[in-house]
């Protein structure tokens, strides 16, 4: 926070700069400037929050000075202080902007009210924009004037992920231990928390909430949505364990666990609509068998069946937006920090399954040519297929069949492929373990250029940022 005091009287100058350093306890450069011009050319090198300013000024005067700062994108708030009780000073004043305006001598409570004011804004616009930076940089997108950078560096952060937080005012508290809001979910709250207050934090918020998980240590903007995931995993031990209100990743992370493609929804979402229960419950189990020693790889794995399930819901979702179960389920099912126990999520999604296929399963009824060739694109959507290849297998006139397909899916074949393909590429880069080059190939784009620009429309980022994400 900066203050810049401009006036020709080194008493007056000196006199502020002692009332303000000794009555704040926030940090605070004060600045001074003895003239209109030299004032103005420290706003513009220093950027300070606040300029208190005389008007009656050599070299430039105040009410020069006030409007040369008006006409700055970013200006400081501006006190006026003036010996000259004249209407024309305050009225030329205000139309520059200036928020208060203070008669000579100086009343020691009066400029130190208008300061408090000022410096409690300042400070709740600044905090609002670094939240706001902290937003844009876990959505991946390109940080301003490395403005983070600097919040990163003045102390060591971590993520919190509060799940299902209790009431609690958040502003008062949050400034006080220097935390600062990333994200607020309806059922959890994820917070940016310096290291020196975590214990501070988990006291006042975790102490109120179902369960914590912390992060590592953020070193730089770029390891933000790493440790985002690693948050985000450390929470999910709260399905695991019983005798812990919170985890640091640290705690959970096991170097023992090296690359793993992690389990997949895919084998459940190709045999939704056939009818097939035995088979479909027989997926759900094998998803949820969690039966590992290790309990950081039972948490990687439930970290990587839940991510993919925004894709699965999407998937479905012109059967789902018509049908008010269905959209109930999948509305819970995308909210997966509501659960406590593991076993209500795995019913909720079960649920979902179950009813869709009965739902798919009749509306394929008309036309069984369609499942046919839903399990054979399953089979065969990472190899060179084409519309006219499934419907040679299908012995279905090409034409019928593009007309019916689209009917009864949804969506045109060619999208359907290619949302398959890109649902695969993202499993393939959440594993870690192979390069984007790798993962075009695997998923059955045929050209990498192509893959990353489609990849790219589709979600936003590239390849390589995505990866990025998922990587524990």
């Amino acid at each position: 926070m900066k203050i810049l005091i401009a006036d020709d009287e080194k008493t007056i100058r000196a006199g502020l700069v002692k009332i303000i350093s000794e009555h704040f306890t926030i940090p605070l450069e004060l600045l001074e400037a003895k003239n209109g011009q030299e004032a103005w050319d420290l706003v513009q090198q220093e950027s300070p929050d606040i300029l208190i300013t005389d008007i009656r000024m050599p070299k430039m005067d105040g009410i020069e000075l006030m409007r040369l700062v008006a006409s700055l994108d970013t200006k400081p708030a501006i006190v006026v202080l003036s010996g000259y009780d004249e209407f024309s000073y305050a009225r030329e004043s205000i139309r520059h902007g200036v928020v208060s305006y203070i008669l000579k001598p100086v009343d020691k409570q009066e400029i130190l009210q208008v300061l408090d004011k000022l410096v409690s804004e300042r400070l709740s616009q600044q905090r609002q924009r670094e939240e706001q930076l902290l937003a844009s940089a876990m959505k991946g997108r390109v940080l301003e004037k490395d403005s983070l950078s600097g919040l990163i560096a003045r102390d060591a952060y971590r993520i919190f992920k509060c799940v299902q937080p209790g009431s609690f005012e958040l502003s008062s508290f949050l400034s006080q231990n220097n935390a600062y809001i990333v994200e607020e979910r309806p059922q959890a709250l994820v917070l940016l928390v310096p290291e020196t207050k975590r214990l501070e934090v988990l006291h006042g918020i975790g102490s109120k909430a179902a369960f914590a998980g912390l992060s590592d240590i953020i070193r730089t903007p770029a390891d933000l949505q790493t440790c985002m995931t690693h948050a985000d995993i450390a929470s999910l031990a709260r399905f695991f364990v019983s005798d812990r209100t919170f985890y640091l990743y640290e705690d959970l992370a096991d170097p023992a666990v090296h690359c793993s493609e992690g389990r997949t929804l895919d084998a459940v979402a190709v045999l939704i609509g056939t009818g097939d229960r035995q088979a479909l419950d027989r997926n759900l189990q094998s998803l949820f068998a969690f039966e590992s020693d290790s309990l950081f790889q039972n948490l990687t794995a439930l970290y990587h069946i839940l991510s993919q399930l925004p894709s699965l819901l999407a998937g479905f979702h012109q059967y789902t937006e018509s049908d008010p179960y269905l959209a109930m389920k999948a509305m819970l099912l995308r909210d997966c920090d509501r659960y406590a126990a593991l076993g209500d999520l795995k019913k909720d999604l079960g649920d979902f399954i179950i009813y869709l296929d009965i739902t798919l399963k009749q509306r394929y009824s008309s036309y069984p040519f369609i499942e046919q060739a839903l399990v054979y694109i399953a089979k065969h959507y990472t190899e060179d297929i084409s519309m006219a290849v499934v419907a040679n297998h299908c012995s279905v006139n090409y034409t019928y069949f593009s007309e019916k397909f689209k009917l009864v899916v949804g969506t045109n074949f060619n999208d359907y492929v290619k949302q398959l393909r890109l649902e695969e590429a993202k499993r393939l880069l959440q594993s870690g373990c192979y390069k984007v080059y790798e993962v075009a190939s695997r998923a059955g784009f045929g050209d990498v250029k192509y893959f990353m620009k489609t990849f790219k429309e589709a979600t936003g980022i590239s390849p390589g940022e995505y990866q990025k994400r998922f990587i524990v």
